[in-house]
Formats: structure tokens, sequence, C-alpha cells
């Protein structure tokens, strides 16, 4: 900058005042856009990283999800002791609403109870995560055993809301509703 202001300007004591001005203002403008830019990137990097923790806990949810479904039709009552929170409400397609240990000891029941469940896709569920509760709509087609030794068929539309506690996602509620309802047998009464 020195030489090419002094061969520009002739008089060196004027060239070192313009020099150091046009250095300054030079190094302002460009250090203001650089923190700016530098500044967006760091927004966006946050931002981008929150969306990434999002995805890896919309997963995370999705999973649990999976593990709840098979406890059930797998009638694993110390999976589902480990993935319902302690204070865990279900509720049936029936309409009648359980306590956790209920809950559990109506779907292990021998004998009948819930045998498959399928149409388990992420793509066809509504996910939405927030850092400490997320809540999953989703259908889901259900085949029932009842105690006669019949089967019955139906899709259930379901809704679960799990909480992260202490960095682990657990189940808080879960609801079932009979889409396509037609002689579903009657849970007995909690005692």
């Amino acid at each position: 900058m020195i030489t090419y202001c002094y061969i520009k300007f002739k008089d060196l004591k004027f060239n070192l005042f313009v020099t150091k001005a046009v250095v300054r203002t030079f190094c302002n403008f460009y250090l203001k856009f650089y923190m700016k830019s530098f500044y967006t990137l760091l927004i966006g990097l946050l931002i981008a990283s929150q969306n990434l923790s999002a995805q890896t806990d919309k997963e995370k949810v999705w999973e649990l999800i999976l593990q709840l479904d098979n406890a059930i039709t797998n009638k694993d009552s110390n999976k589902l002791k480990q993935i319902l929170t302690a204070g865990f409400i279900g509720v049936i397609p029936t309409g009648e609403m359980f306590t956790k240990n209920n809950y559990i000891s109506y779907h292990i029941k021998p004998g009948g109870g819930l045998t498959v469940l399928t149409g388990h896709d992420i793509n066809n569920a509504t996910i939405r995560v927030s850092p400490t509760i997320a809540i999953v709509n989703r259908r889901v087609h259900a085949k029932i055993k009842t105690p006669d030794g019949s089967e019955n068929e139906f899709d259930v539309q379901r809704i679960e809301v799990c909480l992260k506690e202490n960095g682990r996602w657990l189940i808080a509620s879960g609801q079932g509703t009979r889409v396509n309802y037609e002689g579903l047998p009657k849970a007995p009464a909690p005692q």
C-alpha cells in the first residue's frame, strides 16, 4: 500500500497519512463485512446442528415406538417397564384407561390380546419433537386374539407422548382409537 500511494502521490508525509486512513477504512469495512458473514455462518451452523439433533431425536423416538409395539406383541413385560414412565397412562381402543402396571398386565395376559401390529412407517407418521417432549401420531393395523381363540383385525389411530428424562426418551402416554370398529372384546376392569 505504501509504495502504491507513494508512487501515486509524490508527497511522503501526505502519502503516509492517506495510507493510514485508507488502511483503517479498508480494514474497518472488511472487518465489519467479514464479521457479519462470520456471525451469519455461525447462526446457520447452530440452526443446522439443532435440526440434526431434532432428526436424531426423531429417529430415537421412532425406535422407541417400535420397541413399544414389539414389547406388546411379544408380551415382554420387562421391556415395557423399561420404556414407560412411572406415571404412564395408556388408553386402549375401547376407551378404557390404565396406569402403567395395569397397562402392562392387560397386554401380557396369556391366551389372547394383541398379536400383530403392522404398518410401521416413519414416513406415514407425524412426529413432532421439542427438546424434552415428542408427540407421535400414526396408524397401524392390529390383529388381536380373543379369549375364545378367534381373531379380529382392525386399524388403530395411535398417539404417543414421549418425554426425555435424563437424556433418554420414554413413553408417558399412549392412546389408540379403533378406526373400523366391530367386535372388539371388552377389557377386564382394573383391580
